[in-house]
C-alpha cells in the first residue's frame, strides 16, 4: 500500500515537473551566459494582468516591440506588480544574433519565477521514498 502511494506521488510529481520546468525562468539561466545581449529603446504595446499571483501581487504580462536594423520584433515580458502602461517607452534587451529573443530590461521572460523550481524536488523525494520502502519490504 505504501509503495503504491509512493508511485502515485511519483506520477503526479513527474507531470508537475514537466509542466513547470518548461515554463519557469530557471531554464533560461544557462542561456543568459551564452548570449551577447544588446539594449535598445522600444515600446510597450500591451499591458495585461495575468491570473497568477506571486506573494499577494498580480503578475503582469507585457507585449513589447523593438526595432533592430530596420525590422520590428515583438516580445513578451512579465513582472510582479504593474510596471508599465501601453505606449510607454522601455529599454529592451535582445540577442544580437537573434533579435526575436528579447525582453524588457529588468523584467523576466516567463510568467513563473525560478523559485517555482524548488517544487520540482517532489519527484526526487518520491523516488527516494519508494526506494526506502522497497528495501524495507
Amino acid at each position: 500500500m505504501t509503495t503504491q502511494l509512493g508511485w502515485a506521488l511519483l506520477a503526479a510529481g513527474s507531470v508537475f515537473f514537466w509542466t513547470v520546468a518548461v515554463i519557469s525562468e530557471a531554464r533560461l539561466l544557462l542561456e543568459e551566459r551564452n548570449v551577447e545581449w544588446q539594449e535598445k529603446a522600444g515600446v510597450v504595446l500591451r499591458a495585461d494582468s495575468t491570473r497568477s499571483l506571486e506573494g499577494k501581487e498580480r503578475v503582469w504580462k507585457y507585449v513589447h516591440s523593438v526595432s533592430v536594423n530596420g525590422k520590428r520584433y515583438k516580445g513578451t515580458s512579465y513582472s510582479v506588480g504593474k510596471k508599465f502602461d501601453s505606449g510607454q517607452i522601455a529599454y529592451i534587451c535582445y540577442d544580437a544574433a537573434a533579435p526575436r529573443t528579447n525582453y524588457v530590461t529588468g523584467l523576466r521572460r516567463n510568467e513563473f519565477s525560478s523559485n517555482v523550481d524548488w517544487l520540482l524536488l517532489l519527484p526526487f523525494f518520491t523516488v527516494v521514498f519508494n526506494l526506502v520502502f522497497l528495501m524495507l519490504a
